[in-house]
């Protein structure tokens, strides 16, 4: 009983961590796109 709760726990904590680290890169990207589309645009100069 114990090796396999073992088990689940393992598998659970493995499926969070990668769901975080993708997360993680896509707000990554996210944001060094917004970053590249700024410097597209020059800002206005009063």
């Amino acid at each position: 009983m114990g090796g396999l709760l073992l088990t689940v726990f393992q598998k659970t904590k493995y499926f969070f961590h990668r769901a975080m680290v993708q997360d993680g890169v896509g707000l990554l990207e996210s944001h060094l796109n917004g970053l590249q589309n700024q410097r597209k645009k020059p800002s206005p100069k009063k």
